[in-house]
């Protein structure tokens, strides 16, 4: 079973790679939110299906010792290496359901933006996410808001040229799954969209004040 990526997936992103830099309001929002969860990141740092590297790239710019980055698409890892992240970031071009860390490694902090909206089955995930990380680590995630992606988005992934079809967990699901392997939601981020913010691709399917993605921050339990 694909607890993320399926290969369609993958090829759909892979196909993404070169312009996946251009704006878009859901790129827009994410990066305002990740700007602001990612001051409560330091230690060692692990990015679940990282893309071309913008969380990445922010990481890199902040106090953290490590960062491990995961992306199987070999587009997104050939734009990391365009980018010269392999110079201080371990690339890892594997599923993440795929890859185990050597020598029993754990981190400080796990980030996985937009992909939730991927993730099949959320017990196995979380469960191996929640496995990686320290006692009181972060982890981080960020997805299109469930409300928005069933009723604006229609339950796709659109890049502009082409959709793929996104999964949608409701948030009872989430927080059942998250009790089950000890992370407590311990902020939560929503940005609204200015004028300014909608340009690039899909501009048709946004409106000012939408809140189109949600981030969560979650915390180990020490119990």
């Amino acid at each position: 079973m694909n607890l993320t990526y399926s290969d369609d997936v993958v090829d759909f992103y892979d196909s993404w790679s070169t312009n996946f830099d251009d704006e878009h309001p859901i790129i827009t929002c994410d990066n305002e939110l990740m700007g602001k969860a990612l001051s409560n990141v330091s230690g060692k740092v692990l990015e679940v299906g990282a893309g071309t590297g913008r969380v990445s790239a922010k990481l890199l710019n902040q106090s953290i010792s490590s960062l491990d980055i995961i992306e199987p698409a070999i587009g997104m890892v050939e734009q990391l290496h365009k980018k010269s992240l392999s110079k201080r970031a371990n690339i890892i071009g594997q599923k993440f359901e795929d890859w185990t860390p050597g020598n029993g490694q754990k981190y400080n902090a796990i980030i996985c933006a937009q992909i939730l909206d991927h993730v099949c089955d959320i017990d196995h995930w979380f469960h191996k996410l929640s496995s990686l990380l320290e006692a009181d680590g972060v982890l981080i995630i960020s997805a299109v808001n469930p409300y928005f992606q069933r009723h604006v988005m229609g339950m796709k992934v659109h890049n502009g040229r082409a959709t793929i079809d996104a999964v949608s967990h409701p948030i009872s699901s989430l927080f059942t799954t998250w009790k089950r392997y000890n992370l407590i939601l311990d902020d939560l981020y929503e940005y609204p969209l200015t004028e300014r913010d909608i340009k690039g691709s899909n501009t048709e399917l946004f409106s000012i004040g939408d809140m189109p993605v949600i981030a969560y921050l979650l915390r180990k339990n020490n119990g």
